[in-house]
Protein backbone atom coordinates (compact mmCIF):
# COMPACT_ATOMS: atom_id res chain seq x y z
CA UNK A 1 0.00 0.00 0.00
CA UNK A 2 1.45 3.30 -1.22
CA UNK A 3 0.69 6.65 0.83
CA UNK A 4 1.72 9.98 -0.75
CA UNK A 5 1.50 12.62 1.86
CA UNK A 6 -1.38 11.24 3.94
CA UNK A 7 -1.15 13.86 6.53
CA UNK A 8 -0.71 16.82 4.53
CA UNK A 9 -3.31 19.02 5.58
CA UNK A 10 -4.32 18.25 8.96
CA UNK A 11 -2.94 19.57 12.53
CA UNK A 12 -0.25 17.44 14.73
CA UNK A 13 -3.13 14.82 16.45
CA UNK A 14 -4.74 13.86 13.54
CA UNK A 15 -1.77 13.28 11.61
CA UNK A 16 -0.35 11.28 14.65
CA UNK A 17 -3.47 8.76 14.59
CA UNK A 18 -2.98 8.29 10.71
CA UNK A 19 0.71 7.11 11.21
CA UNK A 20 0.09 5.07 14.18
CA UNK A 21 -2.99 3.72 12.65
CA UNK A 22 -1.00 2.62 9.31
CA UNK A 23 1.67 1.27 11.09
CA UNK A 24 -0.48 -1.12 12.89
CA UNK A 25 -1.98 -1.78 9.54
CA UNK A 26 1.90 -2.72 8.41
CA UNK A 27 2.04 -4.98 11.45
CA UNK A 28 -1.00 -7.43 10.17
CA UNK A 29 0.50 -8.24 6.83
CA UNK A 30 0.39 -5.70 4.24
CA UNK A 31 3.95 -3.72 3.33
CA UNK A 32 3.11 -0.48 3.94
CA UNK A 33 5.05 2.60 1.93
CA UNK A 34 4.10 6.54 2.89
CA UNK A 35 5.62 9.54 2.31
CA UNK A 36 5.52 12.35 5.10
CA UNK A 37 6.71 15.73 6.05
CA UNK A 38 6.69 17.09 9.33
CA UNK A 39 6.22 14.26 11.27
CA UNK A 40 6.00 14.59 15.24
CA UNK A 41 9.34 12.99 16.57
CA UNK A 42 7.00 10.79 18.93
CA UNK A 43 6.66 8.41 15.53
CA UNK A 44 10.79 8.27 15.22
CA UNK A 45 10.72 4.58 17.73
CA UNK A 46 7.57 3.83 17.77
CA UNK A 47 5.95 3.58 14.56
CA UNK A 48 8.68 3.39 11.43
CA UNK A 49 10.40 0.26 10.55
CA UNK A 50 12.42 1.61 7.89
CA UNK A 51 13.60 5.79 7.19
CA UNK A 52 14.33 6.49 3.78
CA UNK A 53 15.53 10.38 2.70
CA UNK A 54 16.16 11.30 -0.58
CA UNK A 55 17.57 14.70 -1.60
CA UNK A 56 16.91 15.92 -5.41
CA UNK A 57 16.11 12.53 -6.60
CA UNK A 58 19.40 10.82 -5.04
CA UNK A 59 18.78 8.79 -2.21
CA UNK A 60 20.81 9.67 1.15
CA UNK A 61 19.72 7.25 3.62
CA UNK A 62 17.47 4.28 4.11
CA UNK A 63 17.67 2.03 7.67
CA UNK A 64 16.35 1.68 10.73
CA UNK A 65 15.46 4.60 13.26
CA UNK A 66 18.59 3.75 15.15
CA UNK A 67 20.81 2.96 12.38
CA UNK A 68 19.91 6.67 11.18
CA UNK A 69 21.04 8.16 14.32
CA UNK A 70 24.05 6.80 14.22
CA UNK A 71 25.08 6.92 10.86
CA UNK A 72 24.71 10.83 10.93
CA UNK A 73 26.51 10.77 14.48
CA UNK A 74 29.24 9.36 12.57
CA UNK A 75 29.28 11.71 10.19
CA UNK A 76 29.45 14.69 12.64
CA UNK A 77 25.79 15.88 12.34
CA UNK A 78 24.80 14.68 15.16
CA UNK A 79 20.91 15.59 16.47
CA UNK A 80 20.57 18.41 19.42
CA UNK A 81 18.86 17.38 22.12
CA UNK A 82 15.29 18.24 22.49
CA UNK A 83 14.89 18.56 18.48
CA UNK A 84 12.82 16.44 16.19
CA UNK A 85 15.06 14.12 14.33
CA UNK A 86 12.83 14.31 11.17
CA UNK A 87 13.27 18.06 11.07
CA UNK A 88 16.57 18.00 11.38
CA UNK A 89 18.09 15.98 8.88
CA UNK A 90 15.58 16.74 6.55
CA UNK A 91 16.70 20.58 6.64
CA UNK A 92 20.08 18.51 6.99
CA UNK A 93 19.97 17.04 3.22
CA UNK A 94 18.21 19.95 1.67
CA UNK A 95 19.79 21.92 -1.35
CA UNK A 96 18.99 25.81 0.28
CA UNK A 97 18.50 27.71 -3.38
CA UNK A 98 18.19 30.96 -1.61
CA UNK A 99 21.20 31.62 -2.94
CA UNK A 100 24.34 30.47 -4.98
CA UNK A 101 26.75 30.39 -2.27
CA UNK A 102 24.13 28.59 -0.10
CA UNK A 103 23.38 26.10 -2.89
CA UNK A 104 26.48 25.51 -3.35
CA UNK A 105 27.36 24.81 0.20
CA UNK A 106 24.51 22.61 1.01
CA UNK A 107 24.34 21.03 -2.37
CA UNK A 108 28.16 19.49 -1.34
CA UNK A 109 26.93 19.04 2.15
CA UNK A 110 24.20 16.24 0.77
CA UNK A 111 26.75 15.05 -1.86
CA UNK A 112 29.10 14.60 1.19
CA UNK A 113 26.80 12.57 3.54
CA UNK A 114 25.92 10.66 0.37
CA UNK A 115 28.73 9.53 -0.54
CA UNK A 116 29.25 8.27 3.79
CA UNK A 117 26.32 6.21 3.03
CA UNK A 118 27.43 4.29 0.43
CA UNK A 119 30.33 3.26 1.63
CA UNK A 120 28.98 2.59 5.09
CA UNK A 121 27.80 -0.43 6.37
CA UNK A 122 24.25 0.39 6.31
CA UNK A 123 24.36 0.24 2.62
CA UNK A 124 26.41 -2.53 1.91
CA UNK A 125 23.89 -5.14 4.79
CA UNK A 126 21.13 -3.47 2.45
CA UNK A 127 22.47 -4.37 -0.56
CA UNK A 128 23.19 -8.23 0.58
CA UNK A 129 19.95 -8.56 1.97
CA UNK A 130 18.36 -7.55 -1.85
CA UNK A 131 20.99 -10.06 -3.53
CA UNK A 132 20.44 -12.74 -1.19
CA UNK A 133 16.86 -12.55 -1.74
CA UNK A 134 17.35 -12.90 -5.46
CA UNK A 135 19.17 -15.87 -5.40
CA UNK A 136 16.48 -17.87 -3.16
CA UNK A 137 14.81 -20.46 -4.39
CA UNK A 138 11.07 -19.87 -3.05
CA UNK A 139 10.83 -16.02 -2.36
CA UNK A 140 8.68 -14.30 0.11
CA UNK A 141 5.27 -14.29 -0.75
CA UNK A 142 4.31 -10.75 -0.75
CA UNK A 143 0.93 -9.62 0.51
CA UNK A 144 -1.73 -8.76 -2.60
CA UNK A 145 0.29 -9.26 -4.79
CA UNK A 146 -1.30 -10.74 -8.21
CA UNK A 147 -0.28 -10.41 -12.15
CA UNK A 148 -4.07 -11.22 -13.02
CA UNK A 149 -6.69 -8.29 -12.98
CA UNK A 150 -9.33 -9.31 -10.85
CA UNK A 151 -12.39 -10.19 -12.37
CA UNK A 152 -15.65 -8.26 -13.22
CA UNK A 153 -17.62 -10.17 -10.17
CA UNK A 154 -14.82 -9.50 -7.74
CA UNK A 155 -15.04 -5.81 -8.55
CA UNK A 156 -18.53 -5.15 -8.14
CA UNK A 157 -18.39 -6.91 -4.94
CA UNK A 158 -15.54 -4.95 -3.71
CA UNK A 159 -17.79 -1.55 -5.05
CA UNK A 160 -20.21 -2.54 -3.20
CA UNK A 161 -19.21 -2.89 -0.13
CA UNK A 162 -17.36 0.39 -0.03
CA UNK A 163 -20.70 2.02 -1.20
CA UNK A 164 -22.87 0.70 1.70
CA UNK A 165 -19.91 1.28 3.97
CA UNK A 166 -19.91 4.73 2.71
CA UNK A 167 -23.88 5.31 2.89
CA UNK A 168 -23.72 3.69 6.55
CA UNK A 169 -20.76 6.05 7.73
CA UNK A 170 -23.37 8.97 6.74
CA UNK A 171 -26.06 8.90 9.93
CA UNK A 172 -28.31 11.57 8.21
CA UNK A 173 -28.26 9.76 4.76
CA UNK A 174 -29.63 6.65 6.36
CA UNK A 175 -31.94 8.39 8.04
CA UNK A 176 -33.13 10.67 5.45
CA UNK A 177 -33.93 7.55 3.20
CA UNK A 178 -35.66 5.74 5.96
CA UNK A 179 -37.99 8.79 7.13
CA UNK A 180 -38.68 10.71 3.80
CA UNK A 181 -41.50 7.88 2.63
CA UNK A 182 -42.86 8.45 5.97
CA UNK A 183 -43.28 12.02 5.54
CA UNK A 184 -44.85 11.81 2.06
CA UNK A 185 -47.57 9.29 3.29
CA UNK A 186 -48.13 11.38 6.18
CA UNK A 187 -49.35 14.17 3.45
CA UNK A 188 -50.80 11.93 1.32
CA UNK A 189 -53.50 10.92 4.71
CA UNK A 190 -54.38 14.56 4.21
CA UNK A 191 -55.69 13.00 0.80
CA UNK A 192 -57.37 10.30 2.06
CA UNK A 193 -59.53 12.81 4.84
CA UNK A 194 -61.26 14.41 1.88
CA UNK A 195 -61.83 11.80 -0.65
CA UNK A 196 -65.51 11.74 -1.19
CA UNK A 197 -68.01 8.28 -2.35
CA UNK A 198 -70.22 10.69 -4.63
CA UNK A 199 -68.87 10.83 -8.28
CA UNK A 200 -70.80 14.56 -8.53
CA UNK A 201 -69.03 16.13 -5.90
CA UNK A 202 -65.53 14.89 -7.31
CA UNK A 203 -64.91 11.45 -5.68
CA UNK A 204 -63.50 10.53 -9.49
CA UNK A 205 -61.08 13.18 -9.22
CA UNK A 206 -60.16 12.86 -5.60
CA UNK A 207 -59.43 8.99 -6.34
CA UNK A 208 -57.54 9.98 -9.53
CA UNK A 209 -55.23 12.79 -7.26
CA UNK A 210 -54.50 9.97 -4.47
CA UNK A 211 -53.46 7.48 -7.22
CA UNK A 212 -51.42 10.04 -8.67
CA UNK A 213 -49.21 10.88 -5.26
CA UNK A 214 -49.22 7.00 -4.34
CA UNK A 215 -47.61 6.10 -7.66
CA UNK A 216 -45.43 9.62 -7.87
CA UNK A 217 -44.06 9.72 -4.27
CA UNK A 218 -41.59 6.69 -3.99
CA UNK A 219 -40.14 7.56 -7.49
CA UNK A 220 -39.60 11.29 -6.70
CA UNK A 221 -38.12 10.79 -3.13
CA UNK A 222 -35.63 8.41 -4.86
CA UNK A 223 -34.91 11.18 -7.72
CA UNK A 224 -34.39 13.27 -4.82
CA UNK A 225 -32.35 11.08 -2.98
CA UNK A 226 -29.77 10.13 -6.14
CA UNK A 227 -29.54 14.32 -6.81
CA UNK A 228 -28.37 14.43 -3.37
CA UNK A 229 -26.32 11.27 -2.84
CA UNK A 230 -24.70 10.12 -6.36
CA UNK A 231 -22.67 13.42 -7.25
CA UNK A 232 -20.01 12.83 -4.58
CA UNK A 233 -19.68 8.74 -6.51
CA UNK A 234 -19.99 10.35 -9.84
CA UNK A 235 -16.96 12.46 -9.24
CA UNK A 236 -15.03 9.77 -8.29
CA UNK A 237 -16.38 7.14 -10.33
CA UNK A 238 -15.13 8.98 -13.44
CA UNK A 239 -11.69 9.59 -11.88
CA UNK A 240 -10.98 5.84 -11.01
CA UNK A 241 -12.64 5.01 -14.31
CA UNK A 242 -9.97 7.00 -16.18
CA UNK A 243 -7.21 4.75 -14.03
CA UNK A 244 -8.90 1.54 -15.60
CA UNK A 245 -9.86 0.34 -11.76
CA UNK A 246 -13.38 -0.51 -12.86
CA UNK A 247 -15.62 0.67 -15.64
CA UNK A 248 -18.64 2.79 -15.16
CA UNK A 249 -21.48 0.33 -15.23
CA UNK A 250 -19.98 -1.56 -12.21
CA UNK A 251 -20.06 1.57 -9.90
CA UNK A 252 -23.29 2.16 -11.66
CA UNK A 253 -24.94 -1.27 -11.02
CA UNK A 254 -23.21 -1.08 -7.13
CA UNK A 255 -25.23 1.97 -6.46
CA UNK A 256 -28.37 0.83 -7.65
CA UNK A 257 -27.86 -2.99 -5.55
CA UNK A 258 -27.10 -1.09 -2.42
CA UNK A 259 -30.22 1.42 -3.20
CA UNK A 260 -32.47 -1.45 -3.58
CA UNK A 261 -33.42 -2.51 0.25
CA UNK A 262 -33.95 1.14 1.04
CA UNK A 263 -36.33 1.44 -1.78
CA UNK A 264 -38.21 -1.31 -1.17
CA UNK A 265 -37.98 -0.68 2.69
CA UNK A 266 -39.58 2.76 1.65
CA UNK A 267 -42.55 1.83 -0.36
CA UNK A 268 -43.73 -0.58 2.51
CA UNK A 269 -43.71 1.71 4.92
CA UNK A 270 -45.12 4.47 2.51
CA UNK A 271 -47.91 1.68 1.61
CA UNK A 272 -48.47 1.01 5.22
CA UNK A 273 -49.07 4.18 6.01
CA UNK A 274 -51.77 4.74 2.76
CA UNK A 275 -53.13 1.50 3.80
CA UNK A 276 -53.68 2.58 7.83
Amino acid sequence: MLFDEPTTGLDCMTANQIVILLAELARRDPIVVLTIHQPRSELFQLTLDKITILSSGELVFCGTPGEMLDFFNGCNYPCPEHSNPFDFYMDLTSVDTQSNEREIETYERVKMIESAYRESAIYHKTLENIERTKHLKTLPTVPFKTKDSPGALCKLCVLLRRVVRNLLRNKLAVTMRLTQNLIMGLFVIFFLLRVQNDVLKGAFQDQVGLMYQCVGATPYTGMLNAVTLCSGTRAVSNQESQDSLYQKWQMLLAYVLHVLPFSVLGIMIFSTVCYW
